[in-house]
C-alpha cells in the first residue's frame, strides 16, 4: 500500500492550528503520533501550545504493504493494550491515519453500532475514546 510521506498542505496546516485551539484537547498530557511527517505536523501546534511531550510511535503508522489485515489489526490492538499498561493514568492524543483509526474502531470492544457509524474519517477529523471500568466507549 505504501502511501509515501508527504507534508501537510496549506489547508492541513490551517487545520492543525485549529486543532491546537480546540478545548477538547486541553487536558491531553501526552501526544503519540505516527512516524509520517504529516501526523507530526498535525500535532506540532498543540505540542507547542501546551508544552506536552510528543512521541513518535511506529505502531501508529499506516498498514504496511507486507502486513496482512490480521497482522495489521493485531498491531492496532497490541498498541491499545500497551497504552493501557504503560499510560494508564494519562490522557493521550493519538494521531494516525484513517486505515489505522478504522481498524481500531472496528476491532476494539466498543458498542459496534456506534463504532461503525463513526468509523469514517476525513482529514483532521477525530474521535474521543474513553476507557473506564474496563469498558471502551466512543464519542
Amino acid at each position: 500500500m505504501g502511501y509515501g510521506d508527504v507534508a501537510l498542505s496549506q489547508t492541513g496546516q490551517q487545520q492543525a492550528l485549529q486543532i491546537a485551539q480546540n478545548a477538547t484537547f486541553q487536558d491531553v498530557n501526552l501526544i503519540l503520533c505516527s512516524p509520517k511527517i504529516r501526523t507530526q505536523q498535525t500535532v506540532q501546534p498543540l505540542h507547542d501550545r501546551l508544552g506536552i511531550p510528543l512521541q513518535i510511535a511506529v505502531e501508529l503508522d499506516q498498514r504496511r504493504s507486507i502486513e496482512t489485515e490480521a497482522e495489521f489489526n493485531g498491531r492496532v490492538l497490541r498498541f491499545f493494550d500497551e497504552c493501557l499498561e504503560v499510560h494508564r493514568e494519562k490522557t493521550l492524543l493519538l494521531c494516525s491515519h484513517s486505515d489505522w483509526l478504522q481498524a481500531a474502531l472496528m476491532n476494539l470492544p466498543l458498542p459496534q453500532a456506534k463504532a461503525a457509524g463513526l468509523s469514517f474519517f476525513s482529514c483532521a477529523d477525530y474521535r474521543t475514546l474513553t476507557y473506564e471500568n474496563k469498558i471502551w466507549d466512543i464519542q
